[in-house]
């Protein structure tokens, strides 16, 4: 007993002078008598209760879990030897369900909490209802349920908490000192009650509660700063409802004095810096001082200082940390802040498990600083990355949840983002529902009832702007809802002017729809006042301030009052002037005030403000960051005004070049491999004919390199981004494994994913709700891949060595096509149509076309599908006369084929390819010529060259590249593949096509033959996979609605060009379409080559033979004859295979045999492609 007591004297002394050797003495005393005391004494658990209490107090000073888990384990072997029935022993469980409570609450281990909410549960049972100390157990276990609900979030937790809260605090007496404890607990509970359900009748009580339990407590019961910050909490929470600032302002002064009276060792002092900082940042929001901002973070910072990296709550803390470092970066732009910020989200996201019931709000946190960065950078993959976690987030809490609206806003504002860079409708319409499903979670007289009502009007405010005047409707909800928002915001809000502006903007295109002056009028006061609300260094008065320049100018417009115009030049000026040089929309800015400029100079007519004009338009095009529709509009405004003001332009031809410069650089943004490829081609179609336009005005400069480079990047994008995707990538496999293994992986889906038609220009009307929400999820993943796609370029082009990767070619690397014979690009324009030759060896030859203008061309081209008009599939009918024809003919051979065929005298047959650009990728160039002369004294071009078309260079040259896959076999081993379908359902017979397989066989007997109902589409993919020859013969349709629908008929349905997109055969060499309209492409994308044949090449095939239009089912049998007979012919003589040539011979036979006038039965037989290739071939 003696050593006992110099235990406890120990004990004592530490307590008093916080000695650490005491405690130390204290603890080995106790470890001693402990030893020395055999198990069955009684007093020997109370020495282990006192060794557990002096080990908690050494881990509270030491941090160190061996103390605490000793401390637990002393408590538990007390409650062991105590023995059933025993006074002590409720005490004793109740004292290890504690230091239970309190390791969960140190290191988060669920295990721990669930064993002291049952232990408590014990203890009561065993304690009787008269006991002192029932309503203090009663608490214990409310508390460790409310802690339960925190980590669980089970609501059940929640209530049972509150109900045994209530129980305790009717069981105590007024008098007691703990009282006020007990009040705290229970107004802690319905605070965390009223954040979970957002009854306001719960804050109310808590409020109330904790009111008395801070009254009852005097400064210094160490209690009080518990008492204080949870006062604190609930005042917090009123203000977030009510937007009373005297609350928040009470709040402050509250955590302010709890953090005084807590002591610097105490472990909750972590917790109430961390209350606090979340208040000053609340005070930052609504009032934007500074000092607010800059507090709030160096709280944060010390609170994360404190508290140890493995504790539960360390989390939390880098969360906030991190937001208030968002915060700073919003305020200061520094991106350095913003760094930092996303840094510290994913320290806390890995910290926080999926179970946690904080995870959604750190995954959005993350997401929004991630949104953020995609503002700065433009990199996609941060905003798809956003998106994704702020769906992820959405996903894991529950729809009641009331900060699900905020969840739910967050996700509005990313697809807003990504709308407005893409255009996208599907984004338009989720927008809109997520806006609508927000409000209506948003009670009346919620703070943030505005901010959901602004949501919602500027998501009906852009769906006005996609669809114009026929959605009035959602204009004039946008209206109502925006002037609500307005109405509802404070004027000392910070929100207040982002409320006006927007009621500004919707009053502004009211205008422009119905041209109501009070509208205008209007307008100009709401950004007048949005302006004057806010700071000059807030970072969205730039936005207010050009705005208000924009609609001043309008007013100019319509009253031509210069006063109007001056005012609108002086708020462009301040616009420009606030906003930092990394500011997302210095682009728009600039192009507005351009557009004011052009505005001044159409007034002035002086040649200054025209200059100043185009080089504003060229700095907003020449931006790195920005908005691509605005640098595009503001590139094509230089071309206007340069082409309009010619007299005034000093050097029209040098802003010309830039200006086309800029958009050849924009175009793969256009066609952006997010999209699907229907999408893409539409947005290709509203480009016209700029890459001529880039073309005509680089061969005018002379620049005949940088002339042939654009038709090159602007000719068949969509078809060189599937050649890109399926690139080898062995240089980057060498040095860099791990980033080509992830840029193959991507390439891949994307490859196979991006085929998908597109839902968006159909009426929504024609999809259930299941398929909508099927094609959102494609719509999302395609996005996401593309930003990683893009993502993964931009971080290999920053290795050395591989700056040009997947670059569009330069002319050395293009030369390589057209070493086995010249390639001819024909570029047709308005103001001048030229040839440019481009040979492997020799420098570029310029061949003017002055006699084949744009207009006459594209008579040329009405003409010939006049002649071809009202004709059936393969069958046809003999044309009305041939003379039409013939005259067709003959044009094309004085005007383009004659002037270029004079290079070739004294050839032999040379071998040429065309790339064709505009209408004349429509028209026969290859059959060019005089046929109908008196004296018989023809002259064409197929008596001087053998001809081949290609849809673009990089076509020819991924043929070449493929080469090197094929394995060498005996030429007795040439397969075909032969697809034969004389009779596809809802389609006329055409039976010679088991004729034209007959005599495919003739001449090579080895191969696959697909007929009737062998030759399904499943069948028929999975044997191109095995053959390196195939020839298909059966109906083709072109699709002119949806060209990747072009397809061939089959015996179950259409094998689309869609599905022959994603296809890669690397072992392919030849494909043979002798089904009608196999090389027709779209007249909206005449540059693009949507066609059968050019879908064969890119799957992988090096030579395609395709026809123009229908033929005679009597002529597919005998250009098959004649044509693999010359390929018999060119392997029996050990020589190269030569597609081209062949062809030329099979289509000059039968010429002879039908008659030279029998134009539409010989002429639409054209060979694509390689014209030839090494007897390098297998039989799979």
């Amino acid at each position: 007993s003696r050593l006992n007591q110099l235990g406890d004297d120990f004990y004592e002394r530490f307590k008093s002078h916080d000695d650490l050797d005491d405690l130390n003495d204290a603890v080995e005393a106790y470890r001693l008598v402990i030893h020395l005391t055999p198990d069955g004494d009684p007093d020997k658990p109370s020495s282990f209760i006192s060794l557990a209490a002096g080990l908690d107090d050494m881990f509270k000073k030491s941090d160190s879990i061996a103390d605490l888990d000793a401390s637990v384990n002393a408590y538990r072997l007390a409650v062991q030897l105590t023995p059933e029935g025993h006074h002590d022993k409720p005490s004793h469980m109740n004292d290890l369900a504690a230091s239970l409570d309190d390791r969960f609450r140190r290191f988060g281990e669920v295990g721990d909490l669930e064993t002291a909410v049952s232990i408590y549960r014990h203890v009561i049972q065993l304690t009787p209802q008269e006991d002192p100390n029932y309503p203090w157990r009663l608490n214990n276990l409310a508390s460790s349920l409310r802690n339960r609900f925190g980590r669980m979030g089970e609501i059940k937790d929640l209530e049972e908490s509150i109900l045994t809260s209530c129980t305790a605090i009717k069981l105590m007496p007024d008098v007691s000192s703990d009282k006020p404890s007990l009040l705290n607990n229970l107004a802690a509970s319905l605070n965390t009650r009223y954040q979970r359900l957002g009854d306001a009748s719960d804050l109310k009580q808590a409020i109330e509660k904790q009111c008395s339990a801070v009254e009852l407590t005097p400064d210094s019961d160490p209690n009080k700063p518990a008492c204080l910050d949870n006062f604190a909490i609930a005042l917090d929470n009123r203000f977030e409802r009510l937007g009373d600032v005297e609350d928040l302002e009470i709040a402050i002064k509250t955590y302010r004095d709890a953090i005084r009276l807590t002591p610097n060792s105490h472990p909750d002092l972590p917790s109430r810096l961390n209350n606090l900082a979340v208040s000053l940042s609340n005070r930052f929001e609504l009032s934007g001082n500074d000092k607010d901002i800059e507090d709030t973070i160096t709280t944060y910072r010390e609170a994360v200082t404190l508290i140890p990296d493995d504790h539960p709550d360390k989390g939390t803390y880098l969360n906030n940390l991190a937001a208030s470092l968002d915060d700073y970066f919003e305020r200061y732009g520094k991106l350095e802040d913003l760094k930092e910020a996303i840094d510290t989200y994913h320290h806390a996201d890995k910290l926080t498990p999926d179970d946690h019931p904080d995870k959604p709000y750190r995954l959005s946190n993350l997401a929004i600083s991630l949104r953020n960065c995609f503002e700065h950078s433009g990199d996609m993959k941060d905003l798809e990355s956003a998106i994704g976690l702020y769906r992820r987030a959405i996903k894991l809490m529950s729809e009641d949840h009331p900060n699900m609206l905020y969840l739910l806003n967050y996700l509005v504002s990313a697809l807003r983002k990504r709308f407005e860079h893409f255009n996208e409708a599907q984004d338009l319409e989720e927008m809109i529902v997520v806006s609508r499903r927000a409000d209506r979670l948003t009670p009346e007289g919620h703070i943030d009832k505005p901010a959901r009502l602004k949501n919602l009007a500027a998501s009906l405010r852009d769906h006005y702007r996609y669809y114009g005047d026929s959605e009035g409707e959602a204009l004039d909800e946008a209206i109502s809802k925006s002037r609500l928002a307005v109405e509802l915001t404070p004027n000392d809000h910070l929100n207040k002017s982002s409320c006006l502006d927007l009621l500004a903007s919707c009053l502004e295109h009211r205008y422009e729809r119905l041209g109501n002056i009070k509208d205008i009028e209007e307008t100009i006061d709401m950004y007048r006042l949005a302006i004057k609300l806010l700071p000059d260094k807030h970072p969205e008065k730039c936005i207010s301030v050009n705005n208000l320049a924009v609609i001043l100018r309008t007013l100019f417009e319509s009253s031509k009052n210069m006063k109007h115009l001056d005012e609108a030049m002086d708020a462009h000026h301040h616009a420009i002037g606030l906003t930092p040089e990394e500011h997302p929309l210095v682009a728009v800015f600039l192009k507005n005030f351009a557009t004011s400029l052009e505005s001044q100079f159409h007034s002035s007519h002086n040649p200054k403000d025209l200059d100043d004009a185009l080089k504003t338009f060229m700095q907003a095009a020449e931006r790195a960051s920005g908005k691509l529709v605005v640098k595009l509009q503001a590139a094509q405004r230089v071309l206007h005004l340069v082409e309009t003001n010619s007299a005034y332009c000093h050097d029209a031809q040098t802003m010309n070049m830039r200006a086309y410069s800029c958009i050849m650089d924009l175009l793969p943004q256009v066609a952006w491999l997010g999209r699907s490829v229907q999408r893409r081609w539409e947005e290709l179609s509203e480009i016209g004919d700029l890459v001529n336009s880039a073309a005509s005005v680089a061969v005018a400069a002379d620049d005949l390199t940088q002339a042939v480079e654009w038709l090159e990047e602007g000719r068949s994008i969509i078809w060189g981004q599937f050649l890109q995707l399926r690139s080898p990538l062995d240089k980057l496999h060498e040095q860099h494994p791990h980033l080509a293994h992830a840029l193959e992986d991507v390439s891949h889906e994307l490859n196979g994913g991006s085929t998908l038609t597109s839902t968006l220009s159909k009426s929504q009307e024609q999809f259930d709700r299941e398929s909508r929400k099927t094609s959102r999820l494609t719509h999302n993943h395609a996005f996401s891949l593309a930003a990683d796609y893009h993502s993964l370029l931009k971080r290999i082009r920053s290795l050395d060595g591989f700056q040009d990767f997947l670059q569009p070619k330069c002319l050395n690397e293009l030369r390589l096509a057209a070493s086995e014979g010249p390639i001819v690009l024909v570029n047709v324009h308005q103001k001048s149509s030229d040839a440019l030759l481009l040979f492997a060896n020799r420098p570029i030859q310029h061949v003017p076309l002055p006699l084949l203008s744009l207009a006459r061309v594209n008579r040329l081209r009405e003409g010939f599908l006049t002649c071809l008009n009202g004709r059936g599939a393969r069958f046809m009918t003999r044309l009305p006369g041939f003379g039409s024809m013939g005259d067709i003919l003959l044009k094309l051979w004085n005007n383009l084929a004659k002037p270029i065929d004079g290079v070739f005298v004294g050839c032999d047959l040379p071998h040429v390819t065309w790339c064709l650009t505009g209408p004349l990728t429509f028209l026969p160039i290859h059959a060019a010529g005089m046929y109908n002369t008196l004296d018989n004294n023809q002259e064409t071009l197929m008596d001087h060259v053998v001809s081949s078309y290609a849809p673009s260079i990089k076509i020819l040259l991924q043929s070449r590249a493929q080469t090197a896959f094929i394995n060498q076999k005996s030429n007795s081993d040439v397969s075909v593949l032969a697809v034969a379908q004389p009779h596809a359902p809802g389609y006329n017979p055409i039976p010679k096509t088991l004729e034209e397989v007959k005599l495919i066989r003739k001449h090579f007997p080895n191969g696959v033959t697909l007929k009737d109902d062998r030759g399904s589409i499943s069948t028929v993919l999975d044997e191109m996979t095995k053959h390196n020859w195939v020839h298909f013969a059966c109906h083709g349709v072109q699709n002119p609605l949806d060209p990747a629908k072009s397809a061939f008929a089959l015996n179950d349905g259409m094998l689309e060009l869609s599905q022959l997109m994603p296809i890669s055969l690397k072992h392919a060499e030849l494909a043979f379409l002798s089904a009608c309209q196999t090389a027709t492409g779209d007249s909206n994308l005449p540059e693009e080559a949507i066609h059968l044949a050019a879908g064969m090449l890119v799957a992988g095939f090096k030579s395609v033979v395709a026809t123009m239009w229908s033929i005679s089912d009597a002529d597919g049998p005998i250009v098959a004859d004649f044509f693999y007979e010359a390929l018999r012919d060119d392997i029996d003589a050990g020589g190269k295979l030569q597609p081209a040539y062949a062809l030329h011979r099979a289509v000059q036979r039968l010429r002879k045999k039908v008659g030279v006038n029998e134009f539409a039965r010989w002429v639409p037989f054209i060979h694509f492609g390689q014209y030839h290739f090494d007897q390098l071939v297998s039989n799979a």
